[in-house]
């Protein structure tokens, strides 16, 4: 497995960052925390999704391997962020491997809990989509530089 020489880092995404903290500790009182070694895999292709992971420390990288053996880093998260969650909108199965950079603190939302918070607090929803905006054109510049950029202007890019 190689890994890419430029990596992007994604550090927005608090999805709870607008509400007071009386309507943050309630939600709080929902998640299950834990703390999760360097080399931790969340998540692999093909597993159903049944949680929304909630990232308070570490790093966690998220990325696709070829046939091959070779790695293609499609983000690495910083806190506070969510990852997981394209399983929780439709589609119930994983694509990507998350693993754990670092030591980790990380948060499990389960499926039914998210909707039930989606449902009761209308700025988490709208937080949610605006988050997952910002990763679907985050990957599509990405598929954009590698595709119209040769390997020198794409390192230059990431400068």
């Amino acid at each position: 497995m190689t890994n890419e020489p430029a990596i992007h880092c994604v550090t927005a995404g608090d999805i709870f960052a607008h509400l007071s903290a009386a309507e943050r500790a309630e939600i709080e009182r929902l998640i299950s925390y834990s703390i999760y070694p360097a080399g931790q895999i969340f998540h692999s292709p093909n597993e159903v999704g049944e949680q929304l992971f909630v990232l308070r420390s570490g790093r966690v990288r998220i990325y696709k391997l070829s046939p091959e053996g070779r790695a293609l880093t499609l983000m690495v998260l910083e806190p506070v962020t969510i990852f997981g969650e394209m399983t929780l909108v439709g589609q119930w199965l994983h694509d990507t491997f998350a693993e754990a950079m670092t030591e980790c603190v990380i948060g499990l939302i389960g499926r039914d809990t998210l909707r039930r918070i989606l449902e009761r607090y209308p700025q988490v929803a709208l937080a949610f989509m605006e988050l997952m905006g910002q990763r679907l054109r985050a990957m599509e510049n990405k598929l954009a530089d590698i595709a119209f950029k040769n390997v020198a202007q794409r390192l230059a890019s990431r400068q």
